[in-house]
């Protein structure tokens, strides 16, 4: 990394310096869209107690955008935690 580098420079630290620095210069400038939708977000969670020998309690979710029926489609994972 650049940055525990910076204290001994040398002159290949001073090449990535300068490449990341032509990089952000030259890179068009981002812009966030926000479209209205009908997606909404839903999540799949379980919870367990002692399951195994000597384990505590364990809980995972699966949370994602869908649209809004009885039974959701996946449409790509927001989070999921296990």
């Amino acid at each position: 990394a650049i940055a525990s580098q910076s204290v001994t420079p040398t002159e290949d630290t001073m090449k990535q310096t300068r490449q990341l620095l032509d990089y952000l210069a030259t890179q068009e400038e981002a812009f966030l869209t926000y479209n209205a939708s009908d997606k909404k977000l839903a999540v799949h969670s379980d919870a367990s107690y002692l399951s195994v020998p000597k384990a505590r309690s364990q809980a995972g979710g699966h949370s994602f955008l869908s649209s809004d029926t009885t039974v959701p489609g996946n449409n790509g994972a927001v989070l999921n935690i296990a």
